[in-house]
């Protein structure tokens, strides 16, 4: 039996990596990509190096939100309307990658100090040492 399961996972994990891809391509159209991470319930990932990676246990299986599967992750939201559920899936998506985005700063290279930038950080340092005293 549980070989059967992990064969069934191991098919469907092919047949949304498929789906995946071509969506990336763009052969279902433009940001359809996007459009299909939307409607799942995680991240899809099918690096196995990723945290949320794809995987052939029920845990790391990704779902369509709002499937009524114990291991789905938002099936522990309480009693709503499927229009309420799914608007609130959406904008808890939209949180997480607004959040990706705003907190993703870009690392700048260090550049040398001209000697008068040195000479003010030196003026700078014994102010505040004087200060100190």
């Amino acid at each position: 039996m549980e070989d059967r399961a992990i064969s069934l996972y191991e098919h469907a994990i092919e047949r949304l990596a498929d789906i995946f891809t071509s969506a990336q391509r763009g052969d279902y159209g433009a940001g359809m990509y996007g459009e299909l991470q939307t409607w799942m319930d995680r991240t899809v990932e099918f690096d196995s190096l990723m945290p949320n990676a794809v995987d052939t246990n029920p845990y790391a299986m990704p779902r369509v939100r709002g499937s009524k599967s114990r291991y789905a992750q938002d099936s522990g939201l309480p009693k709503l309307s499927k229009r309420i559920k799914r608007e609130y899936c959406a904008l808890i998506s939209l949180l997480v990658a607004g959040c990706e985005l705003a907190f993703v700063l870009p690392v700048q290279k260090p550049q040398a100090m001209t000697h008068q930038e040195q000479q003010q950080q030196r003026d700078k340092l014994r102010m505040l040492l004087r200060k100190l005293k």
